[in-house]
């Protein structure tokens, strides 16, 4: 029996690129769909030739490549195959934190959120995976579940520069909360970590920045500094 091994899938998606075919690995959370894919391979033919290949012949597959296709299997919204593969290959290793967090990312999809807060915290604690964390607190913040937050600030705060959905959750989260005691040095900590090409880049951030900055003007002393003031709309990604 012949293994497909990395060179030879290097060389399928080679062929692929040179047809004009264009993958790519993106994390993400889309607040309006709540269960949107969190990883997306920009072209659908590329999803379906690696599936294809691998329902041809499972058994020629490594693990580092079913993990692969299990993503293949989230973009194209087939998450039970996904999910199969994915508790196949945390049979072998249990403590895989990319599995964990993709797993995660298929049953928050499924609407199974008890079971996608329990294998993010496996990937954390097993790990320190910040992809882990920022998905953890997506979750709570999409869940309501404030107080789960508060637990988690200290983490999100030392983290916040590494992931600026991570700085997106904590602004929301003093959005949210009442006590501007604890808000306004949250607050103050995020603006203060945020360098200047993130807040060019990212519209969402100035307007969650600006509507933080409206809510606690008159209470904690902080102010945004100028690459980071926008004059545009001030909707909330996370609609608070």
């Amino acid at each position: 029996m012949v293994n497909i091994n990395a060179k030879v899938l290097m060389r399928i998606l080679i062929v692929l690129f040179c047809l004009g075919v264009f993958v790519s690995y993106v994390p993400y959370v889309n607040s309006a769909d709540k269960y949107s894919p969190p990883f997306s391979f920009e072209n659908r033919q590329v999803n379906r030739v690696l599936i294809g290949l691998y329902e041809n012949d499972p058994s020629i597959w490594q693990n580092g490549q079913l993990y692969l296709i299990g993503l293949c299997y989230v973009f194209e919204r087939q998450p039970e195959k996904a999910q199969t593969l994915f508790e196949r290959l945390l049979k072998d290793d249990p403590e895989d934190a990319r599995v964990l967090v993709a797993y995660g990312n298929v049953c928050h999809m499924m609407g199974n959120t008890n079971k996608a807060e329990v294998l993010y915290k496996r990937a954390w604690n097993s790990s320190q995976s910040v992809l882990a964390l920022k998905q953890l607190a997506v979750l709570k913040l999409q869940e309501g579940d404030m107080v789960g937050l508060k637990g988690m600030l200290n983490d999100l705060l030392t983290h916040q520069k590494e992931e600026v959905e991570i700085q997106k959750v904590l602004l929301v989260y003093c959005l949210k909360i009442d006590d501007i005691k604890i808000a306004g040095p949250i607050v103050a900590k995020v603006v203060s970590a945020l360098d200047r090409k993130t807040a060019e880049n990212n519209a969402d951030i100035r307007k969650v920045l600006l509507l933080v900055s409206d809510r606690y003007k008159s209470g904690e002393n902080f102010e945004l500094r100028p690459e980071i003031q926008h004059n545009g709309t001030t909707e909330n990604h996370y609609k608070p």
